[in-house]
């Protein structure tokens, strides 16, 4: 998979007000425990967020508007090797994933049940 580190690739890990920036060769650290608000390059108003808020299995991801609410608070989990689960505020058992696990340009991602596949493990 090519990645081309456009703005839109771009985001950085807010928690309170303290921002923490993920970049080349930066070793990424969280707080377990804590939330965090993920902020897209392309604009500080814009985090990534579950569409409608829902609570459902395959709920969509979006960019929207920054409100700090519960669908737009995400928990970091050490998966190993890497590799992290990113988990919704909105249910404990959520977390992002690939759609499939689809390895195409443009896969949907959204929320699904934790199953610890590949499809769940992000590099930041």
């Amino acid at each position: 998979m090519k990645t081309t580190s456009t703005s839109p690739q771009k985001w950085a890990f807010a928690f309170l007000l303290f921002f923490l920036v993920i970049g080349q060769n930066v070793q990424a650290q969280f707080t377990e425990g804590e939330y965090y608000t993920i902020i897209s390059a392309l604009s500080n108003d814009l985090v990534l967020d579950i569409e409608h808020a829902s609570p459902q299995t395959g709920a969509n991801l979006i960019v929207g508007g920054n409100y700090a609410t519960d669908n737009q608070l995400f928990q970091f989990q050490y998966a190993g090797e890497g590799y992290w689960y990113i988990l919704s505020k909105l249910r404990d058992d959520f977390v992002i994933d690939v759609s499939g696990g689809g390895k195409e340009a443009s896969t949907n991602v959204h929320l699904w049940d934790l199953n610890k596949s590949a499809a769940q493990k992000f590099k930041l």
